[in-house]
This record gives structure tokens, C-alpha cells and sequence, in this order.
């Protein structure tokens, strides 16, 4: 089911709100406009109406609390298949909740458990850019950011539409979280992994940097350090050397 709203705060919170109320498996909000988006960290999430698609699954997993950080790893590529067949290229993933266009960020996948809703509950927040602001990137996204109308689509997709074929590929990939197939999932990203191969850095303390390896058998990131060590990243900030600086959210 999808739930369509004008406005709200954001659709993870809503989302988280509806879970406690005892709301179905599966049953997912969409927003014409977030006051308070937001992505990883924290940060803002830029969510202004026509620009973009603001989207939120609520999930109840049969599965240990161990597995849940591979729900964003299993939904990003499921995502991206979406994406493909609305006629987007050159799309791609960085670890570990980042869809790319390019080099440039076109969404990200923001998991956040839902202590109070019991065992399993989740929240899986999609938001991608859908067009290009009329007047262009502000200049803090300008060499960072892109939209799906600049990736081949003639026009960007009908919104809902979208938004009904990404719920179903939340659910689905997330069924494979509950099946306990990490390799699957392994394998499932790793066509569309921009880090590997690439150098990164590792944003500290302490910052290191190396060439990122490809997933780790627990959903991390493995980077081959300058030193000659290989590090497994699960948590913090990993960005593209080439970047320059940290991306916004």
C-alpha cells in the first residue's frame, strides 16, 4: 500500500509513527514535500516539491538485529534496477547508501530501526532527485549532485508510479535480509560498485586513504591502505579522493 502525502516533516518519522500504531508489513508514505528531509547523519536532505521523490517503507523483519545494516546494502541495487528500466544510464552505488549518476550523488537509502515498534522494525527512506532545479544547483550541490532528468530519461517518470515500483523492490530485497543471503546481496551490488577500484578516503580519526576492495562478508567495505594494509570499514565516512571534499548529505 502506498500512502500519498503533501507535506510533512519527514517520511522516516512519519513512517516511524505509523510502525508504532501497529501499521502493516510493507505499507510505504510518499511526500510531495519534506520540511525536515534528511540523510545520513543527520544531515539536510534538500526536499522540495517537483524536484524530487520522498519516499518511506515500513518493514517487521523475521530476522536478528545482526542482519539489519545489510537492508540498505540489498535495497540500493534493487533501486537501481528500478531506475534502469524508467531508462536511466550510467547509474551506480557507493558504499554504503549512496545512488550515483556518474560521479554525482542522485539519491540514498536511510535504514533506521523502530525500537518501539518491536523486533524487525525498520524504516527504509528512499530519496532521489527526480529534476534538475530551473535555475541549477545551488553551489554547494553544483559538482555533486544530479538529477534523473539529466540521466537519459526523456522525462522524468510519473512520480507515484516511481514510487509503487521502489516500494515493491524495498520489500523484495529485504526479503533476502530475512533469507540470511548476504552473498546474494554481495553479489547484487557488486555490478554496480563505483568505490572498487577507486581511490577513497576514510574520514577519521584517523583519516587514511587506499583503494576500496569491494564488500566485506559483513556488508563492509574493504580499502587496501597506502601503508599496505587492508582496513573493513562498517561505520563512518568513505568519499572518492577525487571529490576533493566532503559531499553534503
Amino acid at each position: 500500500m502506498l500512502r500519498l502525502v503533501d507535506e510533512t516533516t519527514s517520511t522516516n518519522d512519519l513512517m516511524k509513527t505509523w510502525l508504532t500504531q501497529g501499521c502493516e508489513q510493507g505499507v510505504a508514505v510518499l511526500a510531495k514535500r519534506q520540511t525536515q528531509g534528511r540523510g545520513r547523519h543527520g544531515r539536510a536532505w534538500s526536499s522540495e516539491a517537483g524536484l524530487g521523490l520522498y519516499l518511506s517503507v515500513g518493514l517487521r523483519l523475521r530476522a536478528p538485529a545482526v542482519r539489519l545494516p545489510w537492508v540498505a546494502l540489498a535495497v540500493a541495487p534493487a533501486l537501481l534496477s528500478v531506475l534502469t528500466r524508467c531508462g536511466a544510464k550510467d547509474l551506480g552505488l557507493k558504499w554504503p547508501n549512496d545512488l550515483l549518476g556518474g560521479d554525482r550523488k542522485l539519491g540514498g537509502v536511510l535504514c533506521e530501526s523502530v525500537a518501539e515498534a518491536g523486533t524487525g522494525a525498520l524504516v527504509v527512506g528512499v530519496g532521489i532527485n527526480l529534476r534538475t532545479p530551473a535555475g541549477g544547483w545551488p553551489d554547494a550541490l553544483r559538482d555533486h549532485a544530479v538529477a534523473l532528468d539529466a540521466l537519459g530519461c526523456d522525462a522524468a517518470p510519473d512520480r507515484e508510479s516511481l514510487a509503487a515500483s521502489l516500494r515493491v523492490a524495498v520489500v523484495e530485497a529485504a526479503g533476502w535480509v530475512e533469507e540470511g543471503d548476504t552473498e546474494r546481496i554481495v553479489q547484487a551490488w557488486s555490478p554496480w560498485d563505483r568505490s572498487r577500484g577507486r581511490r577513497v578516503v576514510v574520514e577519521g580519526p584517523p583519516r587514511r586513504e587506499g583503494v576500496a576492495a569491494g564488500l566485506s562478508p559483513r556488508g563492509g567495505l574493504w580499502v587496501e591502505l597506502d601503508e599496505g594494509t587492508s582496513v573493513e570499514v562498517r561505520a563512518g565516512e568513505v568519499r572518492f579522493a577525487s571529490w576533493g571534499s566532503p559531499e553534503p548529505a
